[in-house]
């Protein structure tokens, strides 16, 4: 199982939606749970033909997705 952490998965958010400001994290807040362990270990075992994405481009084609489709769920004319 592979772990990543909040600030790396800001980082990869920030990335894919090309923002190059800066993040800052709240430090009087606790940190919360150190690990959530997870295991897709019964789901690798299965057969089943599934694609698995790496995280940063599930990401990133989240991104895109919500870029092309947004306009159109609120009703935007692109003009």
């Amino acid at each position: 199982t592979s772990q990543i952490t909040i600030k790396d998965l800001a980082y990869m958010i920030c990335d894919a939606v090309n923002y190059n400001g800066k993040i800052i994290f709240d430090k009087t807040m606790p940190d919360g749970q150190i690990k959530k362990p997870s295991s897709n270990g019964k789901l690798v075992n299965i057969n089943c033909p599934i694609k698995y994405t790496p995280l940063v481009d599930g990401i990133k084609e989240t991104v895109q997705h919500f870029e092309q489709k947004y306009p159109v769920l609120r009703g935007v004319k692109n003009d």
